[in-house]
């Protein structure tokens, strides 16, 4: 998927428009793929200095997966810590396989190469995105990377709903965000 939407990206077509990335819980992590591919490969790496901007909303990371699904599917404290327990198990018994893929995809989305400004937008009682953990990548990206970071985080709206719960301060964020971009309007 990753080399499709690259391969997308470089076409004759695409090759001088501008990208921003607009990525959605998992999405995060997807586009840790994309980054690693454009670090590997010469032909994608022309595509990191055309992303101009990159929004996440509520994203989930690879260490977040047992605290976000366990969360996500019980309300019972038990069956969460049973599932919670069976992720962090599974994942620790196939490290060698999965899971280091897994680990070093985290790693490089936390260490991201492309440095385009970012918005991070959660919320304090996201079920399945960690508010700790959305908050310490906004930081580690603004402090760490020295990038141009926003946030916007609600006081309450479930997982990946921000926009409608707070439609308007969710619209107003990204509008702020991207008109800060002043990326040229390109016709379609």
């Amino acid at each position: 998927m990753a080399a499709k939407l690259l391969n997308e990206l470089t076409s004759a077509e695409n090759i001088h428009r501008p990208v921003i990335v607009h990525g959605f819980s998992v999405g995060g992590y997807l586009y840790s793929h994309v980054l690693n591919l454009m670090e590997k490969l010469d032909k994608f790496s022309p595509v990191k200095s055309r992303i101009r901007g990159q929004v996440f909303d509520s994203p989930v990371d690879f260490h977040g997966i047992p605290y976000g699904i366990s969360n996500a599917a019980s309300e019972n404290p038990f069956v969460r810590w049973l599932m919670k327990s069976s992720i962090e198990s599974y994942l620790a018994l196939f490290a060698r396989y999965t899971t280091k893929v897994y680990v070093a995809r985290s790693h490089l989305f936390h260490n991201n190469p492309v440095r385009s400004p970012a918005l991070f937008l959660f919320s304090k009682d996201d079920k399945v995105a960690d508010v700790n953990r959305c908050q310490a990548c906004a930081d580690h990206w603004k402090v760490k990377l020295n990038m141009n970071v926003r946030q916007k985080c609600f006081e309450s709206s479930p997982h990946v709903s921000h926009f409608y719960v707070h439609n308007k301060e969710y619209t107003q964020a990204v509008k702020d965000f991207l008109s800060d971009l002043e990326v040229p309007a390109v016709s379609v």
